[in-house]
Formats: structure tokens, sequence, C-alpha cells
């Protein structure tokens, strides 16, 4: 009798979390390994973990303890971001069933490029914005046929954020090249390693011969894409937007620093009406804090070249990553990252948590917890109230036009 697997992500919503899981069901079957849906009718569960932030790890370690509970005598396999960002700290702090990898190769899975879309049985593992933008789809659907006009930026932004059958994610670099002193990430992902041009510009066109409209660059850091092989993001762009068609691209992580580095090269591409969508994570708005992030760029040129994108294609949807409770934070300079809110259309919050081995966990100046919690709260009602004028905006904007 064959060994039975299920694999499933621990994760708030890690999009790159859920492909690995994805690209392991892939890579399973075509090794014939029999795969299951449900974790009782398993034999072994894989679970892959994140450890980006101390929420993410918690939860990670919180899923391990919860599968231990209820599925005593099965193996778990554990991989994922969370073994090698502890770095054997998580060492016997769980039962014998339990076995720590560090990469998925030690369970036999080839490292492969992901060009998919996402498995459907994963859209539970996502978090409730991701869901809730599923959900909208329809009602939005059935306002456009209504008011006889798309409410925009509202539709691309479902049309970016909503991960569905519609939408096909190529994978086009892993690892970066940046040095933020507070990201482990680059600890798992190591150096920067491009996937061939050639095999991008494949990947998307049988994406399109397969129906699909909705194409996701993914990446730890699509901006640093083809450094490591001579050439540079721009030169990507305008390739896959040479490709005839009527579909949409999405880019989910773009570090601001290579934005702002090549902007000129950059034009025609950020120009063209079926990019609908791209993440620039500036994490602040003060210049001080930047540089110790150790972010790329100087931030007063990254935002002044922000504004020049939204003036090149005014359709395109901004989105960012901010960072509140950074060491050192001062009042004024989280009043500077509230202050850039109005730059973009969708903002994700996070409270600074120190990972380990990071720059960042021992510096001096560490925020005390009642500020951090103050300030990120803070940060996510201004949020909540910049998300309802972009909604207001989407409807408003056309209909005094008309």
């Amino acid at each position: 009798m064959s060994t039975k697997y299920y694999v499933m992500s621990a994760t708030n919503g890690c999009v790159t979390s859920l492909l690995e899981i994805s690209k392991l069901r892939k890579t399973f079957g075509q090794q014939q390994i029999e795969i299951t849906d449900s974790p009782e009718s398993a034999d072994v569960i894989i679970l892959s973990t994140c450890g980006y932030n101390q929420a993410a790890e918690d939860h990670s370690i919180h899923a391990v303890e919860e599968l231990e509970r209820k599925y005593k005598g099965k193996r778990i396999i554990v991989g994922g971001c969370l073994p090698t960002i502890q770095d054997g700290a998580l060492a016997g702090k769980f039962s014998d069933q339990v076995q720590i990898i560090k990469n998925w190769n030690e369970i036999g899975q080839p490292s492969v490029w992901i060009s998919s879309p996402m498995d459907q049985r994963d859209l539970r593992s996502l978090r409730f914005s991701n869901r809730l933008m599923l959900s909208s789809r329809p009602l939005l659907g059935c306002l456009e046929r209504f008011l006889g006009f798309r409410p925009q930026p509202l539709y691309s932004i479902i049309e970016s954020h909503a991960f569905d059958e519609r939408a096909y994610f190529v994978e086009v670099s892993k690892g970066c090249r940046g040095h933020c002193t507070y990201c482990a990430i680059t600890k798992v992902k190591g150096e920067l390693q491009s996937r061939p041009l050639a095999e991008i510009l494949q990947s998307v066109k049988e994406g399109l011969t397969n129906g699909y409209r909705t194409f996701h660059l993914t990446g730890d850091d699509v901006g640093c894409w083809g450094q490591d092989i001579g050439t540079h993001v721009a030169e990507l762009l305008k390739a896959i937007l040479r490709i005839p068609g009527n579909y949409s691209l999405v880019i989910t992580y773009f570090d601001p620093g290579w934005l702002a580095r090549l902007f000129v090269e950059l034009k025609e591409p950020l120009s063209d009406p079926r990019l609908i969508c791209v993440n620039f994570p500036v994490q602040t708005g003060s210049p001080q804090l930047a540089r110790k992030m150790g972010r790329g760029g100087k931030l007063e040129e990254v935002l002044a070249t922000i504004k020049q994108v939204r003036a090149l294609n005014p359709g395109l949807v901004l989105k960012t990553h901010l960072m509140t409770g950074f060491p050192t934070e001062t009042t004024e300079q989280f009043r500077q990252t509230l202050a850039t809110l109005a730059s973009f259309d969708l903002i994700f919050p996070n409270s600074f948590s120190p990972r380990p081995h990071t720059a960042a966990a021992v510096m001096t100046g560490q925020i005390s917890s009642g500020i951090k919690f103050y300030r990120y709260y803070h940060l996510k009602l201004r949020i909540l109230l910049r998300h309802a004028g972009v909604f207001l905006a989407s409807f408003s904007n056309r209909l005094n036009s008309s």
C-alpha cells in the first residue's frame, strides 16, 4: 500500500507559501505520489510555515501543535521559512512524530519555478481581506452592469488582490539583493536567482493559451530581476507586454529602490494600461528610518518617483507595506509614515517584531510593546479611512463627470 500525503500551509495569507504547496502537489503528481484531500486519510502531513514576523511564527507553531494533538501517530513534516529562520531553535519543541526540514529537497522534492494558478484547496488559508475580495467580485459585476461603467481603481484592486481560478502566477526570481536590517527572509531564500526570460515568456504564453487573463509576476523582489544575468526588470516587462492579447499584469513585490534607479527605462512598461497593479513596499515615510532599515534608494527620490508613476498611468493601482514600531521610531517619524498613505490605493500594515539573526533585532532604542500597539492600530484605522476614500472615489469621479 502506497504512502498517502496531505499538504497544507500554515500562514496568515502568505501567497509565496501557498504557491509552494501548489508546487509540491505538482511535483508529487509528476512522481506519482498519492495526495489526499484530508489529513484524516493521510499517512504523512506536510506543513509549509511562515516566519516573516512574530505573529506569523506564532501562527505556524500553533498549527504544528494542533496537528500533533489531532493526529497522534501520523508523521508530520514541517518545512517552509520558519525552520531556516529559527535555525535549530525548533529542535525539541515538538514530539518525535514531527520532522523539521530546511529545504524541500530533503524529502526528494526538486526546486522548480512556479507557473500555475493557485490551487483552489488553498484558498481557505488566505487572509480575510483576500476572501472578502473574492466575495466582492459578483457584487462589483452587478454594480458595473447597473452603473454602465467599471468603477476604478476599485475594480483593479479586486482584480489584483482576489486570488481565484482567473489568476495565473509566474515566478520570475528567488532571493533578492536587498540588505534590510529587519528581514530574515534573505536567510531562507539566499542570493538572487533570476529565471531566464525565455522561460517566463513561455509561461505567460501558455497561461494565455489555457484561458488565463490575469498574470501575477511573483518573487521575493521582482524589481531586482536580471541583476545577476546582465539585464534588468524593465527589459522583462517590455518583453512580456509585447505579447499581444487582452490580459492584465500584476507585480506582487517590487522594491521601490529599483524603481527610482531604473525609472527612465521603466516609463514605457509602467505606462501600459495592461499593467493594473504594482506593490512598492516603502515600509516607512521617514528618510532616517529608511536608512536604518537598509532600504534601497533614497526615500525622498522613491516617493517622488511614485508620484510620477501615478501621472504616467492614472489607472495603475499602487500598493505598499508600512511598518510601525521600528527601533528608535519617534512620534514625528510615525507621522511621516502616516503622511505617505495618500500616495497609495491599498496599504498593508505591519508592526515590527525582532527576527533572529537580523541587525534590527539587537539595535538600541527598541520601542515598547504599548507604543507599538498604539501606533499599529492607529495606522490600521488611518488605512481603513484611506481605503474608504478610494472606494468612494471609484464611483464619485465618474458620476461627477457624467
